[in-house]
């Protein structure tokens, strides 16, 4: 009876992994998949202020916008078990942001003496090495699976560029206006730019056969003024008219935040 129930016992555990084994062997461990992003990125955010004097009185705020971006690229996936997979991907593209300033200087009789808006729009293009975990919800056989997905990525930035529409104005002259576009030399060790960026990973999905579309966030990890790594947003730094002179804030120069759609197309 002894030998018996030790038999069953060591067969057990041998029957629950060729069960897995068998629901893993429908799909190869390995998948190989091509892979399109679109959404938006940067924050939106506004800063509003002012002063007052005995010749008269400002304002002036700081607007943020988010734009929309893109990535193209590729990953490959190993099956780790029943709901878990390990991936890793490689994607490049461009991903953006918008600011705009506005100032206004008012004298005593609340009439604008002098004016000025600014708007700046910031690509930033880059080539990034997601590594994520899914977890799969329900059994292995379905055809449509939800899954979460978390980890972190690696970004190495290409280019940042500059696109700027300024306009000045005093009362009495003929405002200035200028349109101009630069990019930023990002090696540039004055400002101590980092070129890699680092950031945390997440989403949730589902799973459609060879077919995955799922919704992802990141949340960028940068370098700040007193050079320690936190995760941080991004505060766009223009640089407002410097930009003509190839004067690059280093310090604006962190990875976007994205929230992205994801479709992507299992080859097999």
């Amino acid at each position: 009876m002894k030998k018996l129930l030790l038999c069953l016992g060591m067969a057990f555990p041998m029957l629950i992994l060729s069960a897995q084994d068998a629901a893993l062997s429908k799909t190869s461990r390995f998948s190989f998949n091509l892979s399109v992003e679109a959404g938006y990125s940067g924050v939106k955010s506004e800063v509003t202020g002012g002063s007052t004097t005995m010749f008269g009185h400002d304002e002036n705020s700081t607007i943020e916008e988010v734009r929309p971006g893109y990535a193209v690229g590729m990953s490959g996936s190993y099956q780790l078990g029943r709901h878990w997979d390990l991936e890793l991907g490689l994607n490049y593209g461009a991903w953006r942001a918008h600011g705009k300033g506005e100032f206004t200087l008012y004298d005593l009789t609340g009439l604008a003496v002098q004016y000025s808006r600014e708007h700046h729009i910031v690509r930033q293009d880059l080539l990034r090495i997601p590594l994520q975990m899914r977890f799969y919800f329900g059994r292995p056989e379905r055809r449509t699976r939800l899954f979460i997905s978390f980890g972190g990525q690696a970004a190495y930035i290409t280019g940042q560029h500059n696109f700027s529409h300024s306009i000045y104005g005093i009362l009495g002259q003929d405002p200035n206006e200028s349109f101009y576009s630069f990019s930023g030399d990002l090696a540039a060790e004055y400002y101590g730019i980092q070129r890699w960026q680092w950031s945390l990973l997440g989403g949730i999905g589902i799973q459609m056969d060879r077919v995955s579309l799922s919704i992802q966030r990141t949340w960028a990890l940068g370098n700040t003024y007193e050079g320690e790594y936190t995760l941080l947003r991004y505060y766009p730094d223009f640089c407002g008219e410097h930009g003509q002179d190839n004067v690059f804030c280093g310090y604006s120069v962190n990875q976007f935040l994205q929230n992205s759609l994801r479709f992507a197309y299992r080859l097999f």
